[in-house]
């Protein structure tokens, strides 16, 4: 994912790029462990609170051209097919915010 940042808060990019992943979770249908129709996007938000996995690495650097990058590492890695319903388990009214 390449994003520019004017004020170059590497954090706040951080922030924002997992704050527009967990988005997501409004096309996740936690019933049936699928998108909420066929063309919902989902893995990025899946990722980030797949169960099973309990490693996160963050990789960031700035180009020349003061495009951001950003490298998300999930160990062990998650979106398994047929694991969806035990990995992404339905919000229980508690919202965990991530402080970066």
């Amino acid at each position: 994912m390449a994003v520019t940042s004017p004020d170059k808060d590497l954090f706040a990019v951080v922030s924002v790029t997992v704050e527009h992943w967990y988005e997501q979770s409004n096309d996740y249908n936690y019933r049936t462990g699928k998108p909420k129709s066929p063309t919902a996007l989902i893995s990025a938000f899946t990722a980030l609170i797949w169960k099973g996995t309990t490693k996160l690495g963050i990789g960031i650097s700035t180009a020349k051209d003061g495009k951001v990058y950003i490298v998300f590492h999930f160990a062990p890695v998650g979106n398994t097919d047929g694991d969806f319903k035990t990995n992404v388990l339905s919000p229980n009214g508690n919202i965990v915010r991530l402080l970066l």
